[in-house]
């Protein structure tokens, strides 16, 4: 077998050669022996070298494979911790899109409410504004002693009862007086002017002296709430009379009489 016939041949040429090599050598004499044992085992030589460079052909490739199998997996270990902060990047700007959400939400509630509690506390005021009562006193002097009172409120009001300076309060079913809105009702009260007479000391003839007293008013409106409302009289006083009288509005609201009719 020549050389380009024994790198050429096959595995099996290679075994089959070995074989005949084998043969020969036993059939032959001593001094060919040893050729045929030679030849024999160059044919044994590279079939063991051919077997372990498929071997080793085969571990290359194992080996390329788990190293293709470890870099996969350290890929998808990175791809996993990269998709893991991506996530809680995206749940913390979630989170802080919620938050905010909520703090405007908590905002929005808290105008909303603010709003509402202004429009309730202005209804209330324009309720109050709309059923309040008022009543403005103008005493006059003059052959009779009146008191005009004027209905300033935008409802009816009843007068029920009054009291003057110190004296109990009174309720007489004659004296109640009722008055519309806008209109205007003269009530004689000579003994008003009397009471605010005696509240002045004592002088010369030509002396003017000052003094005041309270009124107290107790009105129905037309709901049939019960109002009070405060006034003081006050004047200069000369020796022949009551002059330059004004009456002040000190409060009116809603509680109730001292006593009732």
């Amino acid at each position: 077998m020549t050389y380009e016939q024994f790198v050429h041949a096959s595995d099996e040429e290679l075994r089959q050669h070995a074989t005949e090599c084998f043969a020969q050598a036993y059939a032959t004499g001593p001094l060919d022996r040893p050729a045929y044992l030679l030849e024999a085992q160059f044919c044994i030589g590279e079939l063991e070298r051919r077997q372990a460079d498929v071997e080793r052909r085969k571990h290359n490739r194992i080996a390329w494979r788990d190293l293709l199998l470890e870099i996969v997996v350290i890929v998808l270990i990175g791809w996993e911790i990269g998709l893991g902060i991506k996530q809680g990047s995206d749940e913390d700007a979630l989170m802080d899109k919620q938050t905010k959400v909520l703090d405007d939400l908590n905002t929005n509630s808290s105008l909303t409410a603010a709003t509402l509690k202004n429009l309730l506390s202005a209804s209330q005021v324009q309720y109050d504004l709309d059923h309040r009562v008022l009543l403005n006193l103008d005493p006059q002097m003059g052959m009779y002693e009146t008191l005009s009172i004027t209905n300033l409120s935008p409802r009816n009001v009843r007068i029920a009862g009054r009291r003057i300076g110190v004296l109990p309060a009174t309720f007489k079913r004659e004296d109640e007086l009722e008055i519309i809105p806008g209109h205007t009702a003269n009530v004689r009260l000579p003994t008003l002017f009397q009471a605010l007479s005696k509240r002045a000391p004592e002088g010369a003839a030509n002396y003017r002296r000052s003094g005041a007293i309270p009124i107290e008013l107790y009105l129905r409106s037309d709901d049939g709430t019960e109002w009070v409302a405060k006034y003081r009289l006050s004047g200069t006083i000369a020796a022949n009379g009551v002059r330059d009288t004004r009456i002040e509005l000190l409060s009116c609201t809603k509680q109730p009489w001292p006593r009732h009719p």
